[in-house]
């Protein structure tokens, strides 16, 4: 999909879609997802069955994608988790051999489609940007149900030999139990996230979502941020680490994820200036800036930094709290004309005759 250029808000917007098909009447149902995981693969699966209503009664084939297989001895496997996830469904899982997509020619033919498709009504929408995720996802829904509607003959031949949805819906995360480390992250699929520093050296529960990550603690959320993809990256948000790092502010120089500590570009200004004023103390006189706004506002501390930076004045904490604390508000230029008299006498004119 990303060939195709999308943006939200004029930002670039790289994603994927989870494309299922059903290859007697090709009724077709798509999601976002960001990744190959499993867990795009099962919240995708089970959103088109319950969005269908029905479930297959034979076999769900996909390709060798690590999300439901694993390198065996001599060839590719199946995963625990996909197969629980077709066993709570009752369908028979199937795989294209490596190489062998013409087995699945139907569906990988489909796949094509899909990107030309909407392709095509991008053009005709005469643009390629949508104000965020719920207008693009309406865009997405109507495309497919427009397509859909001239399959419903045959779907209804398929719902016909279906079988009924199961009970209730699999959870769409994987459960991890991990320690919050001396520098409030823990490691969560090869990939390292902040959590609360109150809570180092505590055990905590890792929902792994396909587009997030959330944390529990005694049994309440504490945490949730956006999942990354790839492996060996780092999500760290500056308001859970930095109880930790004011006790200690001389680790901050070398601090490993130093460059997660500037929410915007003003803290990273202000923090050169204290290197410039004051190198030995500027670590310490930074993190005093930043666990304020940690604590109170960030918007009215980033306020307070850039006028202090614009006016070229020192990057005092206190001065930084005073305006902080009290902002000082622009009054509004208000301009109200005069109303023309004579149109009231004309309208009491025009009533009087």
């Amino acid at each position: 999909m990303n060939a195709l250029e999308l943006t939200l808000g004029g930002l670039r917007f790289p994603h994927l879609l989870y494309h299922f098909v059903l290859p007697f009447s090709n009724w077709e149902y798509a999601e976002v997802c960001f990744s190959e995981s499993f867990e795009s693969l099962s919240a995708g699966l089970q959103k088109a069955l319950w969005f269908l209503g029905r479930v297959p009664a034979g076999h769900h084939r996909t390709d060798n994608l690590s999300a439901a297989t694993f390198k065996g001895e001599q060839r590719r496997e199946f995963n625990e988790s996909y197969l629980a996830l077709m066993r709570h469904y009752g369908m028979n899982p199937t795989k294209n051999q490596p190489g062998k997509s013409n087995e699945n020619g139907d569906v990988e033919q489909a796949h094509y489609r899909v990107k030309e498709r909407i392709d095509q009504a991008l053009l005709l929408r005469g643009s390629r940007d949508f104000t965020g995720r719920v207008e693009y996802d309406e865009f997405l829904r109507k495309n497919f149900c427009a397509k859909n509607l001239g399959r419903s003959k045959r779907l209804e031949e398929e719902l016909a030999v279906m079988k009924p949805l199961p009970a209730y819906r699999l959870n769409d995360y994987r459960e991890y139990k991990v320690p919050v480390c001396p520098w409030s992250t823990i490691h969560v699929a090869h990939n390292t996230y902040s959590a609360p520093s109150r809570l180092i050296r505590y055990e905590v529960t890792a929902r792994l979502y396909a587009d997030r990550v959330e944390i529990y603690f005694a049994g309440q959320r504490v945490a949730e941020m956006e999942r990354l993809r790839g492996q060996g990256k780092a999500k760290i948000d500056y308001r859970h680490v930095i109880g930790s790092l004011v006790r200690k502010p001389g680790a901050f120089e070398n601090y490993r994820y130093r460059e997660e500590m500037f929410p915007t570009t003003v803290f990273r200004q202000a923090y050169d200036q204290l290197l410039r004023d004051d190198p030995r103390h500027a670590s310490r006189r930074y993190l005093e800036i930043l666990e304020w706004a940690a604590m109170n506002s960030e918007s009215s501390m980033e306020q307070s930094l850039r006028e202090l930076l614009d006016a070229g004045e020192e990057v005092d904490f206190r001065r930084l709290v005073e305006m902080s604390e009290c902002p000082v508000e622009k009054p509004l230029d208000v301009n109200i004309p005069l109303p023309n008299m004579q149109a009231y006498d004309e309208l009491l004119e025009e009533v009087v005759v």
